[in-house]
């Protein structure tokens, strides 16, 4: 990515800290403020990384396509990813 194009790794860690720094900007990359919207399920509600890691279970569950009642089958790694 031209972004990191000529950086050092001490640069890269000090922007990168933790694996939620790597989430959040990999998030901010595909969602517009870093904040995801289920809306093909029709939820209205909108999520931060922070909160879909802390809340894996429950993020999940209210993710549920409401017209089928079914889970979806991926992971929170695709969702935040993909």
């Amino acid at each position: 990515m031209e972004l990191f194009k000529g950086q050092s790794l001490l640069e890269f860690t000090e922007r990168f800290k933790t694996d939620l720094d790597c989430e959040e900007y990999l998030a901010s990359l595909k969602w517009e403020d870093g904040i995801f919207t289920a809306s093909k399920t029709h939820n209205s509600k909108t999520y931060t990384v922070t909160q879909i890691r802390r809340n894996k279970k429950e993020v999940i569950k209210e993710i549920k396509n409401k017209k089928t009642n079914e889970k979806t089958n991926k992971t929170i790694y695709e969702i935040i990813t993909y």
